[in-house]
């Protein structure tokens, strides 16, 4: 885990964007508020990516996790239980991310994973110059 002070420094960061920042980390759907109402803040729109792909990486995990826990038979009970757990563990850590990366996006800051940083710049929402 890395702490990206690039918009820390930043004294052009309002109390405002660092509020839509905080949103943006809202589980499911928080993303969306920012990405479209602070078009042409780039604070709010990289934590709006991030955001997205936190949702995102979450979602497909807990999609995984029904399906097998679907397609398993009832006479496997004790794998079940374990599925469930992972599927709880998995919403836990869910909470936490975004917890975590709320509370940094306040302070100016972003939160990047090693591997997820990979994927939000992939996704290009504003002219970069």
């Amino acid at each position: 885990m890395e702490y990206n002070n690039i918009h820390s420094d930043d004294p052009g960061i309002k109390k405002i964007n660092k509020f839509f920042g905080l949103l943006a980390f809202i589980p499911l759907f928080g993303w969306i508020l920012p990405l479209y109402l602070k078009k042409e803040e780039v604070f709010c729109q990289d934590t709006a990516k991030l955001g997205f792909i936190y949702m995102f990486l979450f979602f497909i995990v807990i999609i995984i996790l029904n399906c097998t826990n679907i397609f398993l038979a009832r006479e496997w009970r004790e794998i079940r239980l374990v599925n469930i757990i992972l599927i709880y563990i998995t919403y836990f850590f869910y909470a936490i991310i975004c917890l975590g990366s709320a509370f940094a996006s306040i302070q100016g800051r972003i939160i990047e994973f090693p591997y997820i940083s990979k994927f939000t710049k992939l996704i290009r929402l504003y002219k970069e110059n």
